[in-house]
């Protein structure tokens, strides 16, 4: 039998108190308040033409918005209350599915004791719309996007749009942006692929400068980066509330969370494919990991784990397959669960793929693995 540990726990690293509670009270994120409406050297609460404002700096402030309250999202340096997800989470491309089966999915998720549900951002549905109307639909559950694609919007946009997700939820959105990879960018938008730190540092910034003349709220939503290599995982811990790296094994979770220091979150995303058939387990596994053995972005990462090249070809090795996907029976997943939790993972995001068609959701596998869990 595997391990059995509770949903919404997880293991102390070394070093750690074990009477320390597991869940991390963001750094980086804002607190409405007197301190975050900036005034101009004439005591006027600023804007600028682009809604970027600092305190003492004189700015042209049109007249609609004199008197209006300016607050800056996102806010570097003050203290939230906001929790970011411990234990597992549902996560998924649900654009073959309708919203309200997607929103009976996230009932059902709540219900069986998951904490999060992930919403990708795949040139379908947009998941911040999607993630309004899973939240509307349920009570506890943290809505997420893992991740969002910062070349298809501009950063005002998903500010204004993040904030707005916080006021309806009091707390429960959290925003995941990533930078996407080159193939996709430069192949099929036709758009440059720059520097990544660089790039998703700038578009950050940008996200804490949206101007918000709505009503104001108590928290703005906590960021989080998309991050594979060192250098992003890095630009995670130093300017994001954590990050949530896509197809990592086990053996680098160690790695990721020395990088991004003890104190920032750590999410990851794990695929699963309950069978009995093992010989038809990996079949699911390559035809779903097809893709990504296209793309620079993951096969630097494989290699990072110690696979060759000959490891990365024909749909991917024996040995690819079973670290990336998780194969066999609940007690096999709760097993690979455990370990990312304690190789340092803070959140474990379960994307259950059917054996017959991995590229779409095996609902059936939601209780069985949250009871395996439990």
């Amino acid at each position: 039998m595997g391990s059995r540990l509770r949903a919404d726990s997880r293991p102390p690293l070394e070093g750690r108190s074990r009477n320390r509670r597991h869940h991390w009270r963001p750094r980086r994120c804002h607190s409405f308040g007197p301190a975050h409406r900036p005034r101009s050297l004439d005591g006027k609460r600023p804007t600028t033409e682009y809604g970027l404002a600092s305190q003492g700096v004189p700015c042209r402030l049109g007249a609609a918005l004199r008197g209006h309250r300016i607050c800056f999202s996102h806010k570097e340096g003050a203290v939230t209350s906001i929790t970011l997800p411990t234990g597992i989470g549902i996560g998924f491309r649900f654009d073959h599915l309708t919203v309200k089966e997607t929103q009976e999915i996230a009932r059902h998720s709540e219900e069986l004791g998951y904490r999060a549900i992930w919403l990708t951002d795949s040139f379908g549905r947009d998941p911040l719309i999607h993630a309004g109307q899973l939240l509307s639909a349920t009570n506890t559950l943290t809505v997420g996007t893992a991740v969002l694609n910062i070349h298809l919007r501009t950063p005002e946009s998903v500010g204004g749009a993040a904030n707005t997700l916080a006021d309806q939820s009091d707390g429960r959105f959290l925003l995941g942006i990533g930078m996407s990879h080159p193939e996709l960018i430069e192949d099929a938008l036709k758009r440059t692929y720059a520097s990544p730190v660089e790039t998703v540092t700038q578009y950050l910034e940008a996200i804490r400068a949206t101007l918000w003349l709505g009503p104001e709220i108590s928290e703005a939503p906590p960021v989080v980066l998309g991050a594979l290599g060192p250098k992003m995982l890095a630009a995670a811990g130093a300017h994001f509330a954590g990050a949530i790296p896509v197809q990592i094994p086990p053996k680098l979770v160690s790695r990721a969370r020395d990088i991004i220091g003890p104190q920032a979150w750590l999410g990851v995303k794990q695929y699963a494919c309950l069978t009995k058939d093992h010989a038809a387990g990996l079949q699911a596994a390559r035809a779903r990991l097809a893709g990504s053995l296209g793309m620079r972005n993951y096969r630097r990462l494989f290699r990072s784990a110690g696979f060759t090249d000959d490891d990365l070809e024909d749909g991917g090795s024996d040995e690819l397959c079973e670290a990336i996907v998780s194969i066999g029976t609940p007690d096999t997943v709760a097993e690979r669960i455990s370990e990312h939790l304690e190789a340092g993972a803070d959140h474990v995001v379960i994307e259950p793929i059917r054996v017959e068609n991995p590229h779409l959701i095996d609902e059936e596998a939601f209780a069985p693995i949250a009871a395996a869990t439990r």
